[in-house]
């Protein structure tokens, strides 16, 4: 199953796509997921993907 990511509301908020380390937040399917604490965007990003097709969702929005 293909896992869409998308960042427009991180980039409309922040003027840049979103990388480096910090705190990262994702809607998926409604639902608010948080990084466990300050982690790259490549980490934070593989571990919302692993929790959207645990739900059985193919969307991932980055919240800014």
């Amino acid at each position: 199953m293909k896992i869409n990511v998308y960042t427009h509301k991180f980039k409309f908020s922040h003027g840049k796509e979103p990388r480096g380390r910090g705190f990262w937040a994702f809607d998926i399917a409604g639902e608010t997921v948080y990084s466990k604490g300050s982690m790259t965007y490549a980490d934070a990003k593989k571990m919302a993907i692993e929790k959207a097709k645990a739900k059985g969702k193919t969307a991932i929005y980055v919240l800014p």
